[in-house]
């Protein structure tokens, strides 16, 4: 036997978990600036072809119901979500994770420059043709994204200290909303200048060619690997380990239920810039006005909602961008003039960092330390349901209703998810203090009866 491979470690030498630590913060603005500068080409790239703004306008444009246009982002939600679980499992075994993570996101980039082709090809002589071609290519890049993305919760905990995480997705997400800001603007530019359909077709191809550039920044990041890397049995199904594993998480099922809440009344905003431009007759032109407005408002909020994370717990800032979620809606039901959804989609933003900083560093610190990927792939995956249906029923509801009706069940819904989660969602930095029950209980220790 080799003893030498069991002599325990030195007194002075640091333990695998303090070289980790160690590792991370060493690396630490390494990782960020390369980050940091991804994610901003990226908020270039993704503000030009805004699932809500733009891409709305866009079916629209090309005669599609608003069925089609609500039924759009779902089928990009599903298609995201439904290969999360398996390749969990598939990436389960790998101690680094990287260099996949980088591969598997160019290839689907690809999808955007084919469909600035047949936006141009197509764009007058088939338009309905088009309308599926373009669910269908992009439904094809959110599958292979999809694939990757929960790779990206182990990354972030890989590449940034626990303490100086909040910080660092603060500064990604407003470099999003900065870049975000500019590719709006170029967006809006090209769309007030350009005929249709060739506007749409020139941001496409742009989106396309800055998300191949971007993701390339991603190698000079420096991947830590923790101490052990957990490997699931082999003898058991990989479904049922899953479920022994977070199916008892309590607090992970609470918060489950309160996004299922939320989300389905978040669909209403698919419908935001449809209806200020038909509504109000506002110019095609207003879609990039409103994506420059939100990625503008996602920078200035993302440092103070970062280091609120940081210092107060990441369950206070997903629960900020739920409750301005609502007011955006009510914002939209109020509104007498197209400059009111001005607003809308600056409260929008604040949802955004809210999802972007909250939700992910929420279940970041969810998670048994080792591997984070599986907590990724099964919240997703759980949550795949309402983001698929929930468009769909809401641009139903549009057509044989009104949009107006959209926005007052959105509201209800969204207002019940931010409520349930404060009553019965812990902060893992806080057990036990949840604001309503905390509440609750103060009022029983009065006995006002």
């Amino acid at each position: 036997m080799n003893q030498e491979n069991q002599a325990p470690n030195p007194p002075d030498s640091p333990s695998p978990a303090d070289r980790y630590e160690d590792e991370r913060n060493r690396y630490y603005w390494r990782n960020l600036i390369s980050c940091v500068l991804v994610e901003s080409l990226w908020g270039f790239a993704c503000a030009m072809v805004a699932t809500t703004t733009i891409m709305a306008v866009f079916l629209e444009k090309l005669g599609a119901t608003k069925t089609i246009i609500g039924g759009y982002p779902g089928a990009v939600l599903l298609a995201f979500a439904v290969l999360q679980i398996p390749a969990a499992r598939w990436t389960a075994r790998m101690p680094r994770r990287l260099g996949l993570y980088i591969a598997l996101h160019l290839l689907p980039c690809f999808s955007w420059l084919a469909i600035a082709w047949f936006a141009y090809a197509w764009g007058l002589s088939r338009p309905q043709a088009l309308v599926w071609m373009v669910i269908g290519l992009n439904t094809l890049y959110a599958l292979a994204v999809g694939a990757v993305i929960p790779m990206w919760l182990e990354l972030s905990n890989r590449f940034f200290p626990d303490r100086r995480r909040g910080q660092a997705y603060g500064l990604m997400t407003m470099g999003i909303g900065l870049c975000g800001s500019l590719g709006a603007w170029y967006a809006q530019h090209e769309l007030d200048r350009l005929p249709f359909p060739v506007g749409f077709a020139r941001i496409f191809l742009i989106a396309g060619l800055v998300m191949i550039a971007g993701i390339l920044l991603y190698l000079p990041c420096k991947e830590a690997v923790p101490p052990e890397t957990p490997l699931p049995p082999e003898r058991k199904s990989y479904l049922a380990w899953l479920w022994t594993r977070y199916g008892s998480d309590r607090r992970l099922m609470h918060f489950i239920v309160s996004r299922y809440l939320f989300e389905t009344g978040a669909s209403a905003g698919v419908f935001y810039a449809v209806y200020a431009i038909d509504r109000f007759h506002m110019s095609v032109g207003a879609a990039g006005t409103f994506t420059l407005l939100t990625n503008l408002a996602r920078a200035v909020f993302s440092p103070t909602l970062g280091h609120m994370g940081d210092r107060r717990g990441y369950r206070r800032v997903t629960a900020w961008g739920m409750i301005f979620a609502s007011c955006s809606t009510l914002a939209a039901i109020l509104a007498g003039s197209g400059e009111w959804f001005y607003l809308v989609f600056i409260f929008q933003a604040i949802l955004f960092n809210g999802d972007v900083i909250g939700v992910q560093n929420l279940l970041i610190e969810m998670c048994p330390g080792e591997d984070k990927t599986p907590y990724s792939a099964i919240f997703n995956t759980v949550m795949m349901p309402a983001r698929f249906a929930a468009p769909v029923l809401a641009g139903v509801i549009a057509d044989r209703w009104s949009i107006p009706l959209v926005f007052w069940i959105g509201l209800a819904l969204q207002t019940l998810g931010w409520v349930y989660m404060l009553a019965f969602v812990d902060d893992p930095r806080r057990p036990g203090r949840r604001v309503l029950a905390t509440a609750l209980a103060r009022v029983n220790d009065l006995k006002p009866w």
